[in-house]
């Protein structure tokens, strides 16, 4: 689809991949090894390590990826002058990049979500879910806003990540109905959103 706007776009999606790919391989790692935890405490019947498990994967991946998503930002033209000289993909790359931060962030999420799933052999729900997610909904909406609302090729950018962000949202309620949630993000919702705020008299 990037392909059908010229080859500066399709230059600047190869960039935005490279980028985002390689940083995806800390999350992915993080996800291969919560399978093996997670697996590890099931058999245990440990079901409390699992949770714990499960939260530290989820905050040092929403670190890592935030973390990823600052630099993308901060640094969008730096980064793409790494690859190209030319302007036009630059400009593209500094505009990709802005929404494939908020795709990392989310994409970090699902493959952490979908690594416990896998722990307790729960797969063909959230298969189903990333598909949906992505190919039904996140897919057709960029190339909608791609093609005809002309936003351009980052329109696919804002579709998958829209995509994604579903997939993310969906998959964390699949480990809430799994009983895969750490309590402990239930007392930071409750003390950041929930507790009463003090007066200041």
């Amino acid at each position: 689809l990037i392909g059908s706007f010229g080859s500066e776009s399709l230059a600047a999606q190869q960039i935005v991949l490279t980028c985002v790919g390689s940083s995806f391989m800390i999350p992915l790692g993080l996800s291969l090894a919560l399978t093996i935890r997670v697996g590890h405490c099931v058999s245990a019947d440990e079901p409390h390590r699992c949770k714990d498990a499960v939260f530290g994967a989820q905050v040092m991946t929403f670190l890592f990826t935030l973390l990823c998503g600052i630099i993308y930002v901060a640094f969008r033209y730096t980064i793409s002058g790494f690859f190209s000289e030319e302007n036009i993909v630059n400009q593209i790359v500094a505009g990709m990049l802005i929404v494939a931060s908020i795709y990392h962030i989310a994409e970090g999420f699902q493959i952490i979500s979908v690594g416990a799933l896998r722990g307790i052999r729960d797969v063909n729900v959230p298969a189903i879910i990333i598909l949906i997610s992505f190919w039904v909904l996140g897919v057709p909406f960029g190339a909608y806003l791609a093609f005809f609302a002309e936003i351009g090729p980052i329109g696919i950018w804002i579709g998958t990540a829209t995509g994604m962000s579903i997939a993310a949202i969906l998959l964390a309620m699949r480990l809430i109905k799994k009983g895969l949630i750490s309590d402990k993000w239930l007392s930071v919702i409750q003390v950041r959103f929930l507790s009463p705020k003090k007066s200041l008299n």
